[in-house]
C-alpha cells in the first residue's frame, strides 16, 4: 500500500468512527491531515494527491457537522405584514429582509435561512428604503485583508453591512450575517489545514467578547446601536477570520488594530495586508512549520 492509499484509508476510518463520535472523529482528522500535510509538499505547493485528502476530509465534515447556525435563535419573520413606518428602523430591516425571502410560507423562521451570497442584495435594499424616508445610510463593503488591491485566495469576495444615522445616533445594519454562522465552516480545527481556509467569522465572533451577543441581535433585530466596542468586536471577527493558521503559529493570537485604524481600513487608507504577510491570509499554501503547536488552543 503507497502512502496516499495508507491517508485514503486512515482518513476513511475516521468517516466511519463519525457515525457514533463525531466530535472525536473530526477532532482526529484535523490532527491527521496537518501532521502529514509536509509529505505532500512539493516545489513550494501543495500536490494533486493531496487536495484527494482534502475531498476525504470534506466528507468528514459533513458526516461530522450539522448546516445549522452555531447559535440557536430561533426568530419569526412575517412576510406579509410590514411594521408601521412608525416604527422606522423595524421597518427598514423588515424591507430589506422581505427583498431576500423567495419561501411561500408567510411566516419564516430566520434561523432556517443563511442569507448567502444576498448581503450584496439586502444592503442596497436598506440603503433604497432609507433614501425613501431620507434617512442617511451607507453601504460599507468588507475585503479579505481590507484591501481592493491585493487580491487573497478567499471563498468570501466580500461582505456588505449597513451603517444608518437617524436621530443624531449611529446604527450597524448587518442582515445578513447568519451566513457566516454555518456549523460545517467553523470548527476550530480547520485552523492550521494546508490547502483550507481557517474557521468563518462565526467561530470567532462567538469567541469575541461580546460577540455571542452582539450576532443575536444582528440575527433577529437586525440593528443595532453602533459605538466602538460593537464595531471594533465586529470588525475585529473579519480580521481574524480573513488569517490563515500560518499567522497564528508565527504571531499567536493579537487584535492589535483599534476603531481608528479599522476606520482607515474602510476608507481605503490602510489595510491588514500592510501590516500582515499576504501569506498568511486567505486559504493556506504550506503546512505548519510545527503541526502540534498548542496557540490555537488559546481560541478556546
Amino acid at each position: 500500500m503507497n502512502m496516499l492509499d495508507f491517508d485514503i484509508k486512515q482518513l476513511d476510518e475516521f468517516i466511519e468512527i463519525a457515525k457514533t463520535d463525531p466530535e472525536k472523529a473530526l477532532n482526529d482528522g484535523y490532527s491527521f491531515i496537518k501532521n502529514i500535510a509536509h509529505n505532500y509538499y512539493d516545489n513550494g505547493c501543495m500536490n494533486d494527491n493531496y487536495y484527494k485528502l482534502l475531498s476525504k476530509l470534506g466528507q468528514l465534515e459533513c458526516k461530522s457537522l450539522s448546516y445549522h447556525n452555531l447559535l440557536d435563535f430561533h426568530y419569526p419573520f412575517d412576510t406579509l405584514h410590514p411594521p408601521s413606518r412608525e416604527d422606522v428602523l423595524e421597518y427598514i430591516i423588515w424591507c430589506g429582509r422581505k427583498h431576500l425571502m423567495y419561501g411561500d410560507d408567510p411566516i419564516e423562521d430566520l434561523y432556517q435561512w443563511d442569507f448567502k451570497n444576498l448581503c450584496y442584495y439586502g444592503s442596497w435594499k436598506i440603503e433604497e428604503t432609507c433614501r425613501k424616508l431620507g434617512i442617511k445610510c451607507r453601504v460599507i463593503k468588507l475585503i479579505p485583508g481590507f484591501s481592493p488591491r491585493k487580491k487573497i485566495p478567499c471563498k468570501l469576495n466580500f461582505h456588505c453591512f449597513n451603517i444608518i444615522e437617524f436621530e443624531s445616533k449611529y446604527y450597524l445594519v448587518d442582515i445578513t450575517l447568519a451566513q457566516f454562522f454555518c456549523e460545517q465552516d467553523n470548527h476550530l480545527g480547520r485552523l492550521g489545514v494546508a490547502g483550507l481556509e481557517g474557521p468563518n467569522v462565526g467561530c470567532y465572533m462567538v469567541r469575541l467578547k461580546g460577540g455571542k451577543e452582539l450576532a443575536k441581535q444582528l440575527f433577529t433585530t437586525g440593528y443595532v446601536e453602533l459605538d466602538d466596542n460593537t464595531f471594533k468586536t465586529y470588525m475585529d471577527a473579519f480580521m481574524l477570520a480573513f488569517r490563515n493558521g500560518l499567522y497564528y503559529e508565527e504571531n499567536g493570537i493579537i487584535l492589535p488594530y483599534s476603531v481608528d485604524q479599522y476606520r482607515m481600513f474602510l476608507q481605503g487608507e490602510d489595510s491588514q495586508v500592510k501590516h500582515e504577510k499576504v501569506l498568511c491570509l486567505g486559504k493556506q499554501k504550506r503546512p505548519l512549520k510545527n503541526p502540534c503547536t498548542s496557540i490555537f488552543g488559546k481560541f478556546e
